[in-house]
This record gives structure tokens, sequence and C-alpha cells, in this order.
């Protein structure tokens, strides 16, 4: 697993503790990254991968030997190039790999995205117009729905101690506690979810508000971080949802 990322500096604010004292902090965008490169110790004498740091505006202009190792990559030239050091073992990692800036352990498997002001926002979700920004516990039995790249999904809970085994980044992985969420009985051509549908919430039908964040799936069976998990992680990072 690649444990750095590349940052932009944004600027510098001041945070305010109780006691009234001040903290200059420096504020910086990370990532996204992409893998350009992967170095071996058999090959290069160490282990490492060389990031690139994906901008909105590309490079204008690339040198002839530039542009031969980012053709060779498969991918657009990046104007930031940066080696972080991985462990020998590290098969799961290759080029191509994007890494981005996110929150993941064995409960939690979420990212943070930057709203794109260009594009138009809702209050409200897609199809599901009574969901409301606040946590409840899922149950077995309760029915629940999701809207996401797939559609509007319609779904009921079977369990919520579900610990599956999931392929991220080409390797396995064991989540705990995890929410499972199949077809309502009758309902199967409604579930409508996938692969796709990574990061969608899914809502409960009782009252509206979020039992859990996809974050794997197929035609027949989605499996949901819990939210209080989610918010619980994101808050341990300075993040705050609101809710």
């Amino acid at each position: 697993m690649v444990n750095g990322i590349i940052g932009k500096k944004l600027g510098m604010t001041q945070l305010f503790s109780e006691d009234g004292s001040v903290t200059p902090v420096t504020v910086i965008k990370a990532g996204p990254c992409i893998v350009v490169q992967k170095k071996t110790v058999n090959t290069d004498g160490y282990d490492a991968v060389q990031l690139g740091l994906v901008e909105e505006k590309p490079p204008r202009r690339i040198n002839k030997p530039t542009e031969g190792h980012f053709k060779r990559a498969g991918m657009p030239p990046t104007r930031v190039l940066r080696e972080v050091r991985i462990e020998a073992s590290d098969e799961a990692t290759s080029v191509g790999d994007k890494i981005l800036v996110g929150i993941f352990n064995d409960r939690v498997d979420c990212a943070v995205a930057e709203l794109d002001i260009s594009r138009g926002t809702s209050p409200t979700i897609l199809g599901i117009p009574q969901a409301v920004l606040t946590t409840t516990s899922a149950r077995p039995g309760l029915l629940v729905r999701k809207s996401g790249a797939n559609g509007l999904g319609l779904g009921v809970i079977i369990g919520t101690e579900s610990d599956p085994v999931v392929a991220v980044g080409g390797a396995p992985r064991t989540f705990i506690d995890q929410i499972e969420i199949v077809p309502r009985p009758g309902h199967q051509t409604q579930f409508k979810t996938g692969e796709m549908d990574s990061g969608a919430l899914w809502v409960s039908d009782d009252d509206g508000r979020i039992i859990g964040l996809h974050f794997a799936g197929s035609p027949g069976r989605a499996l949901a971080n819990p939210i209080a998990a989610v918010v619980e992680a994101l808050a341990d990072r300075g993040i705050s949802l609101g809710f």
C-alpha cells in the first residue's frame, strides 16, 4: 500500500483553541495522484512508486524523454513527479492506480471529494426526497434504498455483522461489522446496485435517515459501512459532515 501522497499548498489560516491561543496552519490540497512507475529492488536497487499529481491544467511543455516516460506508462503527463518508498512485498500497487485522500480501516472505506462548482448541486438525494442528513442504526429486516450510478435501488438488510473479504487494490482485505443488503422479496429487478454505486448512501424507509455508505456490491448483494463508523473515522481526520 502507498503511504504517501503529493499535495499543493493553497494558503495559510489559523486555528483558535479554547484557551485563546492561535496556531498557524498551512492549507494543503492533497492529490489526486496516479502511479506512473513502479520500481523494484531487482531492477532499480530499491522498492518505490513514482507518483504524478493530477492537476486541472496539464503541463504546457514537456521534453522528449519525459514524454516518452509517460507514453510507456500509458497516461497523460503530469507536471509534478515524486517517489514514495513502498514495502518489497507490495504486489497490489500497479502503474495506473489512483492514490486519493481517504479513510481506510477495517470498518470504513471512503474518500473525501470536493464539489465542482461548475456543476449543479441539490440539497436532496435524487429519487429519495424524504432523505434527511441524520444517522440511524441498521437492523436486520429494515427496508432501505439508495440512489447511485445504477439508479434507485430497493433493498432489505439481512445482517449488520458481516465480515466480508473484498478485493482492494488487487489484494484481499477483510472488513468487519458491515451491513449486508439484498433485494427485497419480489423486487429483485429493483435492486439496481453494483460497483459504480460506491459512495452512495443507504437510507431507511422508516424515517429517511442514513444507515450506511455503499462500498461494494453485485447484482444480488450490497455491502455498506455503518454510517456511525464513517462519521467517526472522518471526525478523527478533522472532517465534519454536519450531522
